[in-house]
């Protein structure tokens, strides 16, 4: 048996990982449940629980998550430099106020990006981006990954959610709920601060499944003490996603 949390071997009726110390919860069958804990915002804790054995297809989903949110915390480091750069600016839009579709036939999937929002091609990325007002030299930003996965929404969430640590020096997951697109596609939407760059940041991830075995991570970046007049905004232009068939 091993440590879900840092892959040491464990003795038998183990009840802490001796390497870092992880809680460690035993089951008749040789199985466990392995908690994270992760502090919020006012409330005590948000415990994420992941009752499975280890196997090889577990170690290639951490490494395909873990690839998927290193390319987007690099992206949000370099992006608010390079748009700061090019002078890119957009205007506020409210709630309300949606642009002009926008259709990725690659990726088959389209949506509608906040009114008056620049929507562009950025090195190295897969699909464009949107582009958002300038807040405190931050550029408010939404972009767009996919990937296979070999489970259920649940289980990539709760994937997703074990990686996120590990790229920011300090994280705190504030809220996971479930989250509808106008089309009826049924995700859940992941809001978390964290410090990059010397910025404390407020990243909403919109996780959303598609066929296929797919699924869209959108994350959206604001500086985090300007973020409440974009949430909504936000959400407005995630609901208008839909799947191309």
């Amino acid at each position: 048996m091993f440590c879900r949390n840092c892959g040491k071997q464990l003795p038998d009726k183990s009840n802490f990982c001796s390497e870092c110390g992880t809680k460690v919860y035993l089951n008749n069958d040789n199985t466990y449940v392995n908690t994270m804990e992760i502090k919020n915002n006012d409330k005590d804790k948000i415990i994420s629980v992941l009752k499975k054995k280890i196997t090889w297809k577990d170690v290639c989903v951490y490494i395909a998550i873990g690839i998927i949110i290193v390319v987007l915390s690099i992206f949000t480091i370099y992006w608010s430099y390079w748009a700061y750069d090019t002078s890119e600016t957009a205007s506020f839009s409210s709630p309300s106020k949606i642009g002009t579709r926008i259709y990725e036939l690659n990726g088959k999937f389209s949506y509608c990006p906040p009114l008056n929002w620049s929507v562009k091609e950025f090195p190295g990325l897969k699909y464009k981006i949107v582009i958002g007002p300038i807040e405190n030299n931050f550029t408010t930003n939404i972009n767009f990954q996919d990937e296979i996965f070999y489970g259920n929404l649940k289980e990539y969430v709760n994937y997703s959610i074990l990686q996120l640590p590990f790229f920011s020096s300090e994280y705190k997951l504030l809220i996971r709920n479930t989250f509808k697109t106008n089309s009826g596609i049924v995700g859940e939407c992941v809001i978390v601060n964290n410090f990059q760059e010397g910025n404390l940041l407020r990243q909403i991830f919109y996780i959303l499944p598609a066929p296929q075995n797919r699924y869209f991570v959108i994350t959206c970046s604001v500086i985090d003490n300007v973020s409440s007049k974009y949430l909504s905004v936000f959400e407005e232009s995630i609901k208008t996603f839909e799947i191309i068939n």
